[in-house]
């Protein structure tokens, strides 16, 4: 995490996913220290279906969850920009499996967005995720360059926890021996 709100220049939190209640928890925060910034307190907590985080979270669990989740969860608009068509969420929730990160600008909090990345467990499930917040004029400017960051922050911080399969995490840079096509021993 500190690595990466060094780089990137926003804050960092680090989520997880409360499966009873339906909610992205912010466990760990790194403020930025720019004086127009993304701030939230660790122990905040967002619905799952419109922020970042939480759709990131939302996508990585089993099916049966997240057709629980999008049947009987109510999805209410907490600005303009929020989604709250559920054939338009199964898309975003498949199109961000497959990326291996979610994006929102603008859905939960006016003016503010977000990108998060899955932090995999040893078993290769997704109970956490990294969220990098900022707002969103800048963000929107900087994102290339902040989705990089952060995929490779989620990929170091799964590495530390046995990593996900290498098929579950699109944009994973290969060992510098195998890149070279040096094989393991």
């Amino acid at each position: 995490m500190e690595w990466l709100a060094e780089r990137s220049g926003e804050t960092v939190i680090l989520t997880t996913i409360d499966r009873e209640a339906g909610l992205v928890v912010y466990a760990e925060c790194i403020d930025s220290r720019q004086p127009v910034r993304y701030v939230v307190p660790p122990g905040s907590t967002r619905p799952l279906y419109c922020s970042a985080a939480g759709r990131l979270l939302l996508a990585f669990q089993d099916e049966a969850f997240r057709e629980q989740y999008l049947e009987t969860t109510p999805l209410r608009a907490l600005t303009p920009l929020t989604v709250t068509d559920r054939a338009a969420l199964r898309r975003i929730l498949a199109q961000t499996r497959r990326d291996g990160i979610s994006v929102t600008v603008g859905e939960t909090v006016r003016g503010a967005a977000g990108c998060a990345a899955p932090v995999f467990d040893a078993d290769g499930g997704v109970s956490r995720a990294l969220l990098v917040g900022a707002p969103a004029d800048r963000f929107e400017h900087e994102m290339p360059r902040l989705t990089a960051l952060l995929r490779e922050a989620a990929a170091r911080a799964s590495e530390r926890g046995a990593g996900p399969p290498a098929t579950l995490m699109p944009h994973r840079r290969k060992p510098a021996n195998q890149a070279k096509g040096v094989g393991a021993s």
